[in-house]
């Protein structure tokens, strides 16, 4: 515990997360509380808080033969709190001091901070850092200020729509009618410090093919620019790789007596080879996908296959997917506990939220028949979920068997996540769940007669 006074700064959240893009980020409210502890009772001048964007840029170009210089600096963002300021003294003697007593003494604070600021980054040509800076100010000589300073990083969720990064990387090719592959990822979106997961799988359609190595390289691609395109720059670097050599140790790998070993396996049948690849965490090996006026940051995963064909020729394909690097994944969103409040829109389109005030009734006869006969006659109503022809399952409600009869349980979070559908119409599959196939028995309660209405009453109409 540090010894005399002291300033603490206590926020709520240790990063502001914007989500979604600049135009159309509804922003997010930064809050916490600044602590002054005092070991003696002192006198007060003041006691202020700064928070200050500052965005700097600066590179060099190519104009016309000459190499020119693109500078700019700017201060997007500059808010004071001001928590203690006593009036001013009479006769224009100053200002008044305040007596604190010694103790702790908390300040509450908070900022709906705009969605269109710029995020923080750090690259050679570009940086953009916010620092929060208070100062308390007493009388005396000698030390009469206390002051702290924290860096606050401002980090911007491009997942914040509900079907972006949701998706797998799937590559299939043939080479020259020598070999098939294939390239099956688990996911195309990133956060810092997650595991990508890959798989390679080959099948020789000629023989004496050899694999000698597979790879993959995550790289990282920036583009410096002014608004109208032009002093452009564009820089990449290498944040990730990781290599893997076929074979099984204690393999002969020699094609002759007396020869190098070679590396790599002979491709005689199917073969598959994993890999993975840890996204590295710490900012200055990378940058989250960045997209402004002046720099976007990109970012690549680089497949490699090293091979040899049946004249031991020496070969290599790169398969280059585009991917997503976001500060936090949408799984994560809430078990971070820095999410926003649903907006009325989305809260009255999502089932799982229950609004206040709202009683849902069931739908109308009418437009339940009509729904589910749009759904019949649609030529992807029989697909339950992107891709549902691959999924080779056929799957109840809650327990899916695959064609070798091996059975996948829905988990707690599936069925949590399931929303009950009043019509057959094709809906999303929740995420972790298998492909399924819809069937007409799902839609055998929705064609159940309706018991006919009862016969009007009588009226009797007074005789005159």
């Amino acid at each position: 515990m540090a010894k005399g006074n002291w300033l603490e700064l206590d926020l709520d959240q240790p990063d502001i997360v914007l989500r979604g893009m600049a135009d159309d980020s509804p922003g997010t409210v930064f809050s916490g509380r600044l602590i002054a502890h005092l070991c003696e009772p002192i006198r007060v001048k003041s006691l202020t808080m700064v928070l200050e964007g500052h965005e700097r840029l600066e590179w060099e170009y190519h104009n016309n033969g000459a190499i020119s210089t693109f500078h700019r600096q700017t201060t997007p963002l500059a808010h004071t709190w001001t928590f203690s300021a006593p009036a001013p003294a009479p006769a224009g003697g100053g200002r008044r001091a305040e007596a604190w007593p010694a103790g702790r003494h908390e300040f509450p604070f908070s900022l709906v901070f705009p969605g269109n600021l710029p995020e923080s980054i750090s690259i050679p040509y570009a940086s953009v850092g916010y620092h929060l800076r208070a100062t308390l100010r007493r009388t005396g000589i000698m030390h009469n200020s206390i002051a702290i300073q924290r860096e606050v990083q401002v980090k911007r969720d491009l997942a914040f729509d509900g079907g972006f990064g949701a998706g797998a990387i799937d590559v299939e090719n043939r080479w020259r009618e020598m070999m098939e592959f294939r390239i099956a990822a688990d996911a195309d979106t990133f956060a810092p410090g997650d595991r990508m997961r890959a798989r390679f799988m080959f099948q020789p359609l000629v023989k004496r093919m050899r694999l000698t190595k597979v790879g993959v390289v995550l790289k990282e691609y920036v583009r410096c620019h002014k608004p109208t395109g032009h002093a452009e720059k564009t820089v990449s670097r290498i944040a990730a790789l990781a290599e893997v050599v076929p074979g099984r140790p204690g393999e002969a790998r020699a094609s002759r007596p007396g020869a190098d070993p070679l590396p790599g396996v002979d491709l005689t049948d199917t073969l598959e080879e994993s890999i993975q690849l840890t996204v590295p965490a710490e900012g200055r090996r990378l940058q989250y996908d960045h997209i402004s006026s002046y720099v976007e940051i990109t970012h690549k995963l680089k497949f490699s296959i090293h091979f040899q064909d049946p004249d031991r020729k020496p070969h290599t394909l790169w398969i280059s997917v585009p991917v997503s690097v976001v500060p936090v994944l949408a799984g994560d969103c809430a078990r971070a506990g820095g999410c926003e409040l649903p907006t009325y829109q989305s809260a009255a389109l999502d089932e799982r939220i229950v609004v206040a005030g709202i009683e849902q009734s069931p739908p109308e006869y009418d437009s339940v028949v009509a729904s589910s006969s749009a759904s019949m006659h649609s030529r992807d109503a029989a697909t339950i979920g992107p891709d549902a022809s691959s999924a080779n399952s056929s799957c109840s409600a809650s327990v899916c068997e695959d064609q070798d009869g091996t059975e996948v349980e829905e988990n707690d979070e599936d069925r949590a996540l399931r929303r009950p559908t009043p019509h057959a119409s094709p809906l999303p599959t929740p995420a972790g769940s298998p492909q399924l196939k819809s069937t007409d028995d799902d839609m055998a309660g929705l064609f159940r007669p309706l018991p006919p209405p009862p016969p009007p009453a009588a009226v009797a109409f007074p005789s005159r």
